[in-house]
């Protein structure tokens, strides 16, 4: 049985298309279910982990079938009023397409469906579609999650835990710049509309020698295993300090070497490019710079 899954990054009000003309567009890639477990684990830079109270959002599952499932997945980022910056859409722009998907029929999902669909068989929604944000904006509590209730619309939020600690102490809730604190996470994940996953703790960032989670050149896979292995499993203990209600779904001993196997078979792997639409969080004594990806 197969799953086809395809991604779209939504950039901005400029250079976006609708979720109508992108569900229209739809090309899929094919992969064996165990691929599918294995890519599921390691996307997103490592978000490996679910962070979800399941809850309100109920769906009439359809009979799996042989051929497999489609399954689109689309990508945010930050959400301003304005809509300015590459990364960067206006909530208006984003309404549109939880409305079109509930007006259309189609069900958005969390990973864990996903999960419990390849793990446990359990059917997901006969036009299951999953919407994503990167990064962990406060923005996105602000705009995006009182939408996410308005539509009855599961969203994924994929937060870093370096500025989701910073947030949390000091300069919270600004629009234009802040990222969500750990109340707020709670606050959502109890909602059962919103999930969480792990990216990363601090591996989102460029030093000047290592980009994000990129392997280093000449990096052995033990040193690149042990990175990931540590920073994933600081981002999962402070889930669990945080929220300590949340059950996780994957085993760290098997998560990093996982992560660290993928990246390296893909060179290294992708990031995101820098998003410079982003003030850096306030800094209260000189450090050498980091340029955001």
């Amino acid at each position: 049985m197969n799953v086809q899954m395809s991604e779209w990054d939504v950039l901005s009000d400029t250079n976006r298309g609708s979720v109508r003309s992108m569900l229209g567009m739809y090309g899929t890639f094919s992969m064996k279910r165990i691929l599918a477990l294995f890519l599921v684990l390691v996307g997103a830079a490592a978000g490996v982990f679910t962070y979800v109270q399941m809850g309100h959002v109920k769906a009439t599952n359809a009979q799996v079938q042989p051929e497999g499932i489609q399954l689109p997945i689309i990508m945010y980022h930050s959400m301003l009023r304005n809509g300015s910056g590459e990364y960067t859409i206006s909530p208006e722009t984003f309404e549109e397409d939880p409305r079109y998907l509930k007006d259309n029929g189609d069900i958005t999902i969390h990973m864990q469906d996903l999960l419990d669909y390849v793990n446990k068989q359990v059917p997901l929604p006969e036009k299951p579609i999953m919407l994503t944000f990167d990064d962990g904006y406060y923005n996105n509590y602000l705009y995006a999650y009182p939408l996410a209730k308005k539509y009855e619309s599961k969203i994924v939020i994929s937060p870093i835990g370096y500025y989701t600690d910073q947030f949390s102490k000091a300069d919270a809730n600004h629009a234009t710049y802040s990222h969500m604190t750990w109340d707020q996470i709670k606050e959502m994940m109890d909602s059962g509309y919103v999930e969480f996953q792990n990216h990363t703790y601090n591996l989102h960032s460029s030093d000047g020698k290592r980009l994000g989670a990129k392997k280093l050149r000449g990096e052995s896979l033990e040193d690149y295993t042990a990175l990931l292995t540590k920073d994933i499993t600081q981002m999962q203990q402070e889930m669990q300090e945080h929220t300590p209600e949340y059950n996780p779904t994957g085993h760290l001993e098997n998560t990093g070497k996982a992560v660290a196997g993928l990246f390296s078979l893909l060179s290294g792997g992708d990031n995101t490019p820098p998003d410079n639409s982003q003030v850096p969080p306030p800094k209260k004594k000189k450090k050498k710079k980091q340029r955001r990806i």
